[in-house]
């Protein structure tokens, strides 16, 4: 019984695809069916001459007159799609109103064939309906192909396209996840390894004072060893990691960054602008640190790769965009191959997640990254 269910639901949906092959409805283009249209008309103005025997100058006279029938058509064909998206106030065809149309093109198409020769005017009757249901057959015929190639297409545009929100979901994600894990690693540093590093201190501190001589001296040394390496390499190290952009400005966030490569790299920052658009945009909106984590990037490529000594961060407002450039006077990437790298892999990535679009130029004088976003979020 199952069987013959699946079997009768089947031979349904077979049906149903072959009313909408033939049936419709399918887009409907007046532009290109009036160029196939001249092109049927001169192929039958050759054929005609071929038949009886002519040379086919006669169809390449004719071809002005078939360019006009072809527009002709095209024009008849938008007049129609016009006047019924006017009168039903839709975009997509109906069944019905798809199959109206394509009637009265192929009529048009027998009509204006009719009008402009002669030579057709003593048709009788039975000959007038055949070329009308060949004109209304042919275009039928036409917007089939047509309907199912842009089916295929739209499907695959389709398929493109949600592989591609598939990536773009798959890639918050793993910047989600890397935030996350930055997070906890930066908490793990500023609660417990600083509180493991003061309860240790203490603890030396009253050993010193039980010592005396240069065995104090040594201990004493120790601890301020000690004390720099938890007030300066783990608070910066924590800071780094997860940058509390709520509680500190874009500016000193990135000065804190540019600090680690000084004094052999020196970093000038004017994000202001970019601040101020921060400011307006909702709490969980991710401008500020995409903007962090991109100028980390790039300092950290100026550095390794470009062997940089001055860059300049700077963000500007360009007609409804936001600009954003790092500037570095290294070697430039013009003068190695460029390979994609995790570098430019994390770049892309804030920049999308940020809704901008992002570019890197290089020369010998060193190398230009340019991140452009919408000033509305």
């Amino acid at each position: 019984m199952r069987t013959d269910r699946a079997g009768q639901s089947r031979m349904r949906t077979i049906r149903t695809e072959v009313a909408q092959v033939i049936l419709g409805p399918w887009p409907i283009r007046p532009v290109l069916i009036g160029f196939i249209a001249f092109a049927i008309f001169q192929y039958s103005s050759g054929a005609a001459a071929v038949a009886q025997n002519e040379l086919l100058v006669p169809a390449a006279w004719g071809l002005p007159v078939n360019i006009a029938r072809g527009i002709a058509v095209g024009l008849i064909l938008g007049l129609l799609l016009y006047v019924y998206r006017r009168i039903t106030g839709r975009i997509e065809l109906t069944r019905t109103g798809y199959l109206v149309i394509v009637i009265l093109t192929g009529v048009s198409a027998g009509t204006t064939r009719y009008v402009t020769t002669p030579d057709l005017v003593d048709l009788y009757p039975g000959q007038w309906i055949f070329s009308l249901v060949r004109g209304v057959v042919t275009f039928m015929i036409l917007l089939s192909a047509l309907g199912v190639a842009d089916s295929r297409l739209l499907r695959q545009i389709r398929q493109t396209d949600a592989a591609l929100d598939l990536v773009r979901t798959q890639r918050s994600v793993v910047l989600e996840a890397e935030e996350r894990a930055r997070q906890s690693i930066a908490t793990i540093l500023h609660d417990r390894v600083q509180a493991g590093l003061v309860a240790s201190t203490l603890q030396l501190k009253q050993l010193a004072n039980s010592l005396k001589g240069e065995e104090a001296a040594r201990l004493e040394s120790v601890i301020a060893d000690l004390e720099n390496i938890r007030t300066q390499d783990v608070r910066s190290a924590s800071r780094q990691l997860s940058p509390d952009l709520r509680n500190v400005t874009l500016t000193q966030a990135l000065k804190v960054l540019a600090s680690n490569y000084e004094p052999a790299m020196h970093t000038t920052i004017d994000v202001g602008t970019l601040e101020a658009e921060a400011h307006r945009r909702p709490p969980e909106d991710p401008l500020s640190l995409g903007a962090y984590r991109i100028v980390e990037q790039a300092l950290l490529n100026a550095a390794a790769h470009g062997g940089a000594t001055q860059v300049s961060v700077a963000a500007h407002h360009d007609g409804d965009d936001l600009v954003m450039t790092i500037h570095d006077d290294g070697r430039g990437i013009g003068q190695d191959p460029v390979t994609p790298g995790a570098g430019f892999a994390i770049i892309d990535a804030w920049a999308a997640a940020i809704d901008g679009t992002w570019a890197v130029d290089g020369s010998p004088t060193g190398t230009d990254v340019t991140v452009r976003l919408p000033r509305e979020p």
